[in-house]
């Protein structure tokens, strides 16, 4: 969980928040709040899955990124509810861009692109901070905001898997 913990540290000195490519409304904070602090109720996940998917420009719509980084650490930690999420998104195909759910569908089938697998592959060797730090950069990379909204899901899934904000 030490690496877990550095990899929120990363995240945190990136400012997401402000690079996102969605709005910061409330209804997002709202949003925000759920995932860190996840539960059991599978009428919030589908508001939340239906109101994320395909929302935001470009091929991959920001807020599929941020389900995408989100997903990604639920799975790989197996987290308690990334099975809910999982069925959530099983059901949004044709509400998104053919890009974007190819790379959902691919997540859910257990594949990501090779930029998550360094990721996945350095949290399990429990790389050094500025080993780490490099990771994250490369995913920052990818595209205009893709990078930074799969990054803030991957810190917003990091807090829950933390259980706290």
């Amino acid at each position: 969980m030490a690496t877990v913990m550095m990899l929120k540290e990363i995240l945190t000195t990136k400012q997401l928040e402000k690079r996102l490519g969605l709005p910061g409304g409330n209804r997002e904070r709202m949003y925000f709040d759920f995932l860190q602090n996840p539960e059991m109720d599978d009428e919030k996940w589908l508001a939340l899955v239906e109101y994320f998917v395909g929302r935001g420009k470009g091929l991959t719509p920001s807020g599929d990124d941020l389900l995408m980084g989100y997903l990604f650490i639920l799975k790989l930690y197996q987290h308690k509810f990334y099975q809910v999420l999982e069925l959530q998104l099983h059901k949004m195909n044709r509400f998104t861009t053919d890009v974007s759910w190819n790379y959902l569908s691919a997540l859910l089938l257990g594949y990501v692109s090779s930029p998550f697998i360094e990721l996945r592959n350095g949290l399990e060797e429990e790389l050094p901070y500025n080993e780490l730090n490099q990771l994250v950069k490369a995913i920052l990379a990818i595209g205009h905001t893709s990078g930074s909204d799969s990054c803030y899901g991957l810190f917003l899934g990091v807090t829950a898997l933390m259980g706290n904000k």
